[in-house]
């Protein structure tokens, strides 16, 4: 139980330090997960406008599968069209075993307005669930022309 308040207390430093970071390109959660930690690490591309990732939560549910589930926030000047994040998952190694992608609901996303997202890893994807080490999201979108 301590060790889990422990991890508990050192996302919650992750996050409020990347919250107030000026540029957000580089970010990094340490996640509880029973016994082992996923590590996240979320990149958005630094000619684009910065958005807000939201704590990823990351669960597994009683199938073995991983779900991240988090909410970007727009803190540009102009509508996010088509927010797409796209997960690479690796190994203890830094091996590549899986990728993944989804988009935010709604996908447009208007400047100060915020959008869930969820990505499951695993069965489906046929991702070693247990072989998972850390996972990079990068978050990309098209802004208007």
């Amino acid at each position: 139980m301590k060790k889990n308040a422990l991890i508990f207390v050192a996302v919650i430093a992750l996050v409020l330090i990347a919250i107030m970071s000026t540029t957000l390109n580089i970010v990094t959660y340490a996640q509880k997960s029973n016994d082992s930690a996923v590590r996240i690490t979320i990149d958005t591309p630094p000619s684009k406008t910065s958005q807000i990732v939201q704590p990823v939560t990351v669960r597994k549910d009683s199938s073995g599968d991983i779900h991240l589930i988090g909410e970007i926030t727009n803190k540009g000047t102009q509508t996010a069209r088509d927010m797409e994040i796209i997960a690479t998952i690796y190994n203890a190694q830094n091996q590549t075993i899986g990728k993944e992608n989804t988009f935010t609901d709604p996908m447009n996303i208007e400047v100060g307005q915020s959008a869930p997202f969820e990505m499951t890893i695993g069965s489906v994807d046929n991702v070693p669930v247990d072989e998972i080490d850390h996972i990079k999201l990068h978050i990309d979108w098209l802004e208007p022309s």
